[in-house]
Parts: C-alpha cells; sequence; structure tokens
C-alpha cells in the first residue's frame, strides 16, 4: 500500500535518468537561414514587381518588401529615389525609410538635402516615427529645426521628442498638423480651461 502512494518517485527518477541521458546527444537542429542569394534574388524579384501592370501585385510586393524590410533590396531601391515618376520615388523614400539601416537613409538625407522642399518634407516625416539612431539623422532633424518652413520645424521637433523615448515605446509623438483648428483648451495658448 505504500508503494502504491508514491506512484511518483519511479515516474521522478525516470525522468531524472532520461534527461541525463540526453545531455549527452546532440542538440536539435535549428533551420538554416535563408542563403544570401536567394535572399537578394527575392528582394530584386519584389521591387521589379513595385511595376507589375497589375493593383493586387504591386500591392502585394510593397507587403512583401514593407514586411520584411530587406536590406538586400537597398541598391535597388536607391536607384528608384532619381526616378522621373513622383510616385516611384515616394514610395522608394517609404520602403528605404522603414529598412532603417545606415545603408537606407543616408541615401534618403541626401535626397532631401538636394530636393526640392516636398521632397524634403516626406523624408522628414517618414523618418520622423521612430528614427533611426544615426548622428546624421540627428543632424538632419537639427537642420531642419533651423528652417524657414514651419512645418519641417514641427516635424523636427516631434522628431527630436521621439529620440527621447525609450526604445521601443509604442505611441510615437506625431507632428501636429499646422492648417488644423487650434484647440481653444490646449495647453499653452492662455485659455483658462472651463471659461
Amino acid at each position: 500500500m505504500r508503494v502504491s502512494k508514491r506512484w511518483w518517485i519511479p515516474a521522478l527518477l525516470g525522468a531524472v535518468l532520461y534527461s541525463v541521458g540526453r545531455s549527452d546527444a546532440a542538440p536539435a537542429a535549428r533551420p538554416a537561414s535563408r542563403e544570401p542569394a536567394v535572399r537578394k534574388s527575392a528582394a530584386a524579384a519584389l521591387v521589379r514587381l513595385l511595376d507589375d501592370p497589375n493593383p493586387s501585385v504591386r500591392t502585394q510586393a510593397m507587403v512583401g518588401l514593407s514586411r520584411t524590410r530587406p536590406p538586400e533590396a537597398v541598391p535597388l531601391l536607391v536607384l528608384m529615389l532619381h526616378a522621373g515618376d513622383r510616385k516611384r520615388v515616394s514610395l522608394a523614400i517609404d520602403l528605404l525609410a522603414s529598412i532603417k539601416t545606415r545603408d537606407a537613409v543616408l541615401p534618403l538625407l541626401r535626397l532631401a538635402d538636394e530636393g526640392k522642399g516636398d521632397v524634403r518634407l516626406e523624408v522628414a516625416q517618414r523618418l520622423c516615427y521612430d528614427p533611426p539612431s544615426l548622428v546624421e539623422v540627428h543632424a538632419f532633424f537639427e537642420r531642419q529645426s533651423r528652417s524657414g518652413d514651419p512645418q519641417l520645424r514641427v516635424i523636427a521637433a516631434a522628431a527630436m521628442g521621439n529620440m527621447l523615448l525609450p526604445a521601443g515605446t509604442l505611441h510615437q509623438i506625431g507632428p501636429t498638423n499646422l492648417s488644423a483648428p487650434r484647440d481653444p483648451n490646449a495647453l499653452g495658448n492662455g485659455a483658462v480651461p472651463g471659461g
């Protein structure tokens, strides 16, 4: 009767002996990462499919690139920055800003510094949220904080605030819209609450 009440002792002993015996076994094999050549080819195919005549194919290619953010696509996307079509340039800006590697961001900063105000504004808007931790990005927003364009200064202020947030913060600071009507109860306008 005493043995039947302690049925768990042999089970525990068996589990311990089994785990000791398995410690000499080879560790479980991890799945191999994708071959660099395969990754490069897949990224090139997705960039090529951004020009497909079918809108569903273009959308799927955009989803593939924006979700995976492959650094292998950077050279092809940098070439798109100099396309004659403004939509393609915007698409390249969006994808490069989402990749966030140094190789992806530095061409964007050069384009913004060389380009017209609308390109500079678009690059600033894309880099504003969760800005990459690069000295060049900080310097870019520092320059924009001294811009004659108030919208660029607003975006720079939001970006600088986002640079101060702890890494991984879910809710980033967004730039305010200059053309939006002012809230009379907003902080700093001199309005008395409730009056």
